[in-house]
């Protein structure tokens, strides 16, 4: 008798353990299947913001055409070109443009915005005169469109649209 309870008891508890083993595999699954699906979101995400990106700005100058072309390696990681020049209604403002850094902040939660930062670096062709400044804007991917904020004193919005 003790040796049919021995192997009860054994069976018994291989059945646990692969009961604990398929639970384990189908959480690891799961796991996997959410990192995949965040994956994907990251990359669809840099897909999205790289580009060139065109409209306007407003600062002391006056409303100003804006020209961003973005370079994303990761949500973390952006590189950005800042090109301005005169607008049809302000023609006499210089062409300019220089180098940006930034990251995105995506937080995947409806009603909540997706913000884009980026911070100016290094001019590549500066105006006598002339400041850069950071940005801060929403980025609404179902309007292909980037609003915000020109952070520099006399500076007020800036508003794009994805070209291409």
């Amino acid at each position: 008798m003790s040796g049919m309870r021995r192997l009860a008891g054994a069976i018994a508890l291989s059945h646990l353990v692969l009961i604990g083993i398929a639970a384990v595999d189908t959480k690891v699954s799961a796991q996997s299947n959410v990192v995949n699906v965040q994956a994907q979101s990251v990359a669809s995400q840099v897909d999205f913001l790289t580009g060139i990106w065109e409209g306007t700005y407003f600062c002391a100058q006056g409303l100003t055409n804006l020209k961003l072309l973005i370079k994303a390696k990761s949500t973390t990681e952006i590189d950005a070109v800042f090109i301005f020049s005169a607008h049809p209604q302000n023609p006499n403002v210089p062409s300019g443009s220089f180098r940006m850094k930034g990251n995105f902040d995506d937080f995947n939660i409806p009603g909540i915005p997706d913000f884009l930062n980026l911070k100016a670096t290094a001019w590549i062709s500066r105006p006598s005169g002339y400041a850069n400044g950071d940005l801060q804007g929403i980025v609404s991917s179902s309007k292909r469109r980037i609003t915000g904020n020109v952070l520099l004193s006399g500076c007020s919005t800036f508003d794009v649209v994805k070209r291409e």
